[in-house]
């Protein structure tokens, strides 16, 4: 089965006057969700399928059952298995190292690891949509500038 992609979230759909007009959001309304699976061998966690999930405050204090809580429920959060967030006490509060975008970005680059350089580069790029995450812009930015001398120093070998 094919994993939603950031843009069909059904916030997006039903409440468009909720999107950002310079397309950051901002880290307090927003999720990170993504899949996981273990390595047979080592046990440790490979994340892989990184979307970020747009769940702003005043969704959120919806009342649940309504048409965007469920439509988010059925459509959206049942794809993928972790998630951490805006919608976990505690978030962004300084109170715990791993409760801010930067912090979970290193926990799956240092104690889990990504299923590959690709899903490093999802996470990266949905880490970049975050306003508060111009890290993840400039590692991003610098990934790419290599690219493509790394592509054309293969070709040569």
């Amino acid at each position: 089965m094919t994993k939603p992609t950031f843009d069909q979230n059904p916030v997006f759909r039903l409440r468009p006057d909720l999107m950002p007009s310079d397309g950051l959001f901002d880290a307090a309304d927003v999720d990170l969700v993504w899949n996981t699976s273990q390595d047979p061998e080592t046990g440790q966690v490979i994340v892989c399928d990184v979307t970020l999930d747009f769940w702003p405050t005043v969704v959120r204090d919806a009342k649940t059952g309504g048409p965007l809580y469920q439509a988010r429920r059925e459509e959206w959060t049942t794809n993928w298995r972790a998630s951490y967030g805006c919608s976990v006490e505690g978030w962004l509060t300084g109170t715990d190292p791993l409760a801010t975008p930067e912090g979970l970005f290193g926990q799956w680059l240092l104690r889990d690891r990504f299923a590959s350089q690709a899903e490093m580069r999802r996470a990266l790029g949905e880490m970049a949509r975050i306003r508060e995450c111009g890290w993840a812009r400039a590692m991003l930015a610098g990934y790419q500038s290599r690219e493509p001398e790394a592509d054309e120093s293969q070709d040569e070998g």
